[in-house]
Order: C-alpha cells, then sequence, then structure tokens
C-alpha cells in the first residue's frame, strides 16, 4: 500500500529486552504492509547497536546520545518533526499495531481534508503477555483480532495514546508536542484538547489499536505525586482553555 507522502515517527529509549522485541515487530509489520517512511530514533547514554542489527533495512534509524535518565520524548519528537519533510506524519508508539485498513483510512482522512486522524476509535487493548507472544511468534496481526474479548482496556473511555496522524502542517501550527511534559504521562490528553481548542478537524477510525505488552520501568509510569501534580496542572491549563 502507498504511504510515500507519510512518515512513521517512531522514538524510544529501550528499558527491557520486551520494548526492543517489540520495536522490531513493529517496524517490521509497517515495511511489510506500507510502501513509507519508518524512522526510528534511539536515545540512551552509549550505543548497544542491537536494534539496528535486528529492525528491517528499510527503516531510517538513528542512535542519539542522551544521558537523562528521564526520557523527554516530547522533546525527541520536535527534534525529529524537524528533520523530516513528508507532508503527512505519524507519531506511532514502538508497542502498538493496528489493522492494515485502519492505517490506510486515516491517511486517506487525511488526504480528505482532516488535520488529524487516529487510526482506531473506542478501544486501546493490552495484549497480555501470552498474546503478545503469540503474536511476536506468528506475525498475524488476525490472532489479535480473534482474541480481544480476552484483553484489558487502556485508558478507557475514550483513549488518545499509541498513535496518530497529522498532516504535517497543521502539527506544527499547533505548536507539535508539549515539551513542558518531561517524562510519561498526560500529554496524549493534553495534544488533543489544544487542537480542539485551535479548532482542528480530527478523525476517529473504527477499530481497535492493539498495545503489546512490556514491563515498565521510570519511563513508563508517573513516579511521584508532585510529577503527578505538575502534568496535572498542565493538562488542566489546556482544558480550561477549551471552554
Amino acid at each position: 500500500i502507498d504511504l510515500t507522502d507519510v512518515a512513521f515517527c517512531l522514538v524510544v529509549r529501550f528499558g527491557t529486552i520486551s520494548r526492543l522485541e517489540n520495536t522490531v515487530a513493529v517496524c517490521e509489520f509497517l515495511t511489510e504492509n506500507f510502501h513509507t517512511n519508518v524512522y526510528l530514533w534511539e536515545f540512551d547514554e552509549h550505543p548497544n547497536h542491537f536494534a539496528e542489527q535486528l529492525i528491517p533495512g528499510a527503516v531510517h534509524y538513528e542512535f542519539h546520545s542522551d544521558y537523562d535518565p528521564v526520557f523527554h520524548r516530547t522533546k525527541h519528537i520536535n527534534e525529529m518533526m524537524r528533520q523530516i519533510n513528508e507532508p503527512y506524519v505519524s507519531v506511532w508508539d514502538v508497542d502498538v499495531v493496528a489493522l492494515v485498513s485502519q492505517i490506510q483510512k486515516a491517511v486517506d482522512a487525511l488526504r480528505a481534508g482532516f488535520d488529524f486522524a487516529y487510526p482506531y476509535e473506542y478501544y486501546f487493548l493490552d495484549t497480555s503477555t501470552e498474546l503478545r507472544n503469540l503474536y511476536l511468534e506468528e506475525k498475524d496481526i488476525s490472532i489479535l483480532e480473534k482474541y480481544k474479548e480476552f484483553m484489558n482496556e487502556m485508558y478507557s473511555p475514550n483513549p488518545v495514546g499509541g498513535a496518530f496522524f497529522a498532516k504535517r502542517e497543521s502539527y506544527v501550527r499547533c505548536g507539535g508536542e508539549n515539551e513542558r511534559f518531561y517524562g510519561w504521562g498526560f500529554e496524549d490528553g493534553e495534544r488533543l484538547a489544544r487542537w480542539n481548542s485551535m479548532g482542528m478537524s480530527v478523525a476517529r477510525i473504527p477499530g481497535i489499536l492493539y498495545h503489546l505488552t512490556h514491563s515498565r520501568g521510570n519511563n513508563s509510569t508517573i513516579c511521584s505525586q508532585d510529577e503527578y501534580l505538575v502534568k496535572n496542572r498542565e493538562y488542566l491549563s489546556v482544558l480550561r482553555e477549551t471552554r
């Protein structure tokens, strides 16, 4: 499927082997199903060369030295956006997959005039370790479809994390990522609230987004009450602007 006008943007700091395995599987999924542009930036103190040896050759891989123990994902995504030129972009987590038809419809929505599009609507499901391992073995998303009733919902109701598509021009005009979100949490909800406050058009594509389970370190959770309060305050300030 021709998505050569799209850039899939993936940034990661590998805290566990499971995240490395997921990233390889997601890169394979994207490059095997689409003629497109997949950019993967890895951040860590020193390169170990595992990812660049395992991911498909079609992926545009870069390693960036990063000595900050907190993964500042919003900043890194903005850095990547300044270096790509495709008219449509997707900020895609390294642990998620969706049906090919949903991805194609999301891009078609942008081509038809929408500013942003989510490749799923109501359900963001966590696979469980057993189903994740089965998917990694078979590389067949129909397995996830078959057993979806056994998965747990994430961030319900109305989840907005994991993956989205955007007209690059609209995304930049809305400010890209809010770098005041330092570390994991709240940035997905704030982003959508900001788009709504600016009158952007947002499409939701019927279907499910699947999250390949992984163990969670400090960069996949909110680590303290103080951190929670700071991020919640920033999120609420944007919500007030939409009213």
